[in-house]
């Protein structure tokens, strides 16, 4: 509706977005949200914690949030306050970059025939938790001065929501915490309050993030070494989480050991607030499914359908393990097709490793 305004329009919507951003006000429309709760499927509806909550705030808001953003994006990429470990909602990254790190550490790990613990974090409730002093205090230690943060400052204050549900609305009530559900700053926002992470971990630690999905990793020959070196990290990111009023959740955080040694003692035991972290559970193997959803016969599968499109020949990556070659037919390079790359982004051979130098991330 926006787009389709006229000339005049658009005229007074910028002249009312100058003097929201020159003389420090907000409407308190913008303020408001409406809550329409969803239930997750497969969850028992009659719990309220089963629900998954949908925000809608104003759109004259969103478009002045985009705005801003941009603005404090560039600000923070440019003078790379960012850490370079954090992957989520962030141009030319995504989660394939992570996967991909982790990949490298687990056929590094492989080759040189050592042991390798990585720890998946969760955090409880995590935008509603993020503490938005602490928000506007980092915007201050990055030197940022001015219009924005106090736009900011005005744009997290006195959030209040209403719950909807089929055609009734529920009273107002106030969100004294956290930022807001359905928000475009409140992406940026979090992870600047995230980024402070790393700084707690020993260089001896691997962390990557996205967004609030964290994972750290040791490795090295000695088991010892690397549950105690974990466990200090473990520590530390208690006691951050501790100051910045984070909670990780101890009943879904987890760790995976890769090791292909056999006959290894008990898995290590790092304690997360006093509870022992779980093993995470195993993953369908190539075992565990029918021959018919084996690798080979999936491999297949996909390049005689990709045959069909007339997009496979003999050159396909080696990754697909032996495709069946399809005489006069050329590949585009220009096609990223999902299936090539449902294939091609992330494989943790399952066969001999060859001595080849591991990839590198970019």
């Amino acid at each position: 509706m926006i787009k389709h305004l006229s000339i005049s329009s658009l005229q007074n919507l910028l002249h009312l977005y100058n003097r929201i951003w020159r003389e420090h006000c907000f409407p308190c429309s913008w303020q408001q949200a409406i809550i329409i709760p969803i239930p997750k499927s497969g969850k028992d509806p009659s719990n309220p914690l089963n629900y998954r909550p949908i925000a809608l705030t104003n759109c004259l808001c969103k478009l002045m949030e985009k705005i801003v953003n941009r603005r404090l994006v560039y600000y923070l990429e440019h003078n790379k306050i960012l850490s370079p470990f954090q992957s989520g909602f962030r141009p030319g990254r995504c989660t394939i970059d992570n996967l991909l790190a982790l990949e490298t550490d687990i056929i590094t790990t492989f080759l040189k025939r050592q042991h390798l613990v990585a720890i998946f974090f969760d955090i409880e409730k995590a935008y509603d938790r993020t503490w938005r002093y602490g928000i506007l205090q980092d915007l201050f230690n990055c030197n940022l001065r001015g219009n924005l943060p106090i736009f900011i400052q005005n744009f997290l204050r006195l959030r209040q929501f209403r719950v909807k549900v089929g055609y009734q609305l529920s009273d107002l009530f106030i969100q004294k915490e956290g930022v807001p559900q359905g928000s475009v700053l409140s992406v940026t926002h979090f992870a600047l309050k995230i980024n402070t992470i790393f700084k707690h971990l020993q260089p001896s630690i691997k962390s990557f993030l996205y967004v609030d999905d964290l994972y750290i990793s040791c490795s090295g020959d000695n088991r010892a070494f690397i549950e105690r070196q974990l466990q200090i990290a473990v520590n530390k990111l208690t006691q951050w989480s501790i100051l910045n009023g984070f909670t990780f959740s101890t009943s879904k955080t987890s760790f995976v050991h890769f090791c292909r040694k056999r006959r290894l003692p008990p898995e290590p035991e790092i304690k997360l607030y006093g509870q022992v972290i779980n093993v995470a559970k195993r993953g369908l193997t190539q075992k565990d499914l029918p021959a018919k959803f084996k690798k080979s016969a999936h491999h297949n599968s996909v390049a005689l359908g990709l045959a069909d499109r007339g997009i496979v020949h003999k050159d396909l990556p080696s990754i697909f393990g032996g495709l069946p070659q399809v005489p006069d037919l050329k590949l585009h390079p220009s096609d990223e097709d999902e299936d090539l790359q449902m294939n091609c982004d992330v494989s943790v051979p399952t066969t001999s490793v060859p001595p080849l130098h591991p990839p590198t991330i970019s």
